[in-house]
């Protein structure tokens, strides 16, 4: 499985390379190497990656983006700048400087500046509730996938 992050602009900012872990009605899960998960709901405007980090906590980032294709093979988000990053026990806001900077640079749609603020405001808030997906470490998360059979052969 690839995931993809672009700009708003088509410019390509990351590439990785998943196995599909499992999926239920709340999104689908994703390990990216054997210290980090990918999680994409299924109706929300956020993804979420999850590290396992040095003291195997919480450490996540959060992302706002809007989704452009998903397949079984591909998805493709346009990533919007803002993110939420919880690190340490953290939880701090990202991306505001270079948000602000897009919406002129790019020429953002006002219907996307406000899909991209709604969805990191819903991301730091599950975040501070420790609602589904932040309901666990992401060292639980990690194992608990790494337990999966990838589901992306079926």
């Amino acid at each position: 499985m690839i995931v993809r992050f672009e700009e708003y602009d088509n410019t390509s900012l990351e590439t990785l390379t998943c196995q599909a872990r499992s999926a239920d009605s709340r999104g689908a899960w994703f390990t990216i190497d054997p210290d980090s998960a990918l999680f994409v709901p299924w109706n929300a405007d956020w993804c979420v990656r999850f590290y396992t980090g040095d003291v195997g906590g919480l450490e996540v980032f959060a992302q706002a983006v809007k989704p452009v294709r998903i397949s079984a093979e591909l998805i493709e988000f346009i990533a919007l700048d803002l993110g939420v990053e919880v690190e340490d026990g953290a939880v701090r806001l990202t991306g505001e400087d270079e948000f602000e900077w897009n919406q002129v640079a790019q020429d953002y749609p006002a219907d996307l500046i406000a899909r991209a603020q709604r969805a990191v405001n819903e991301a730091f808030e599950r975040i501070m509730l420790a609602e589904y997906p932040f309901d666990r470490s992401a060292a639980d998360i990690v194992e608990a996938l790494r337990n999966v059979q990838d589901t992306s052969a079926e």
